[in-house]
């Protein structure tokens, strides 16, 4: 998903999840209005997936990317 703040925008690690197998999406439902400035349960580290924790992936934890990922075009044929 992708977030916007009034100055940046924000992209979520796409596919990401935590052990439990929840992703961005149920972080940003339980919006928690911690006092950092981030929407993330405080004890959301505790929940780290194999590709890391929510504050490094979720733009509601603060984390999430501020570029989108690159995409790979197919070359053209027949040239």
């Amino acid at each position: 998903t992708m977030s916007a703040h009034p100055t940046q925008l924000c992209f979520d690690t796409p596919n990401w999840e935590d052990v439990d197998g929840f992703g961005c999406d149920w972080y940003g439902e339980y919006n928690h209005n911690d006092p950092g400035g981030c929407g993330c349960p405080p004890d959301a580290d505790d929940f780290t997936g194999d590709m890391g924790p929510a504050t490094q992936h979720c733009c509601i934890c603060c984390g999430g990317s501020h570029t989108l990922s690159p995409t790979i075009s197919p070359k053209p044929t027949g040239f």
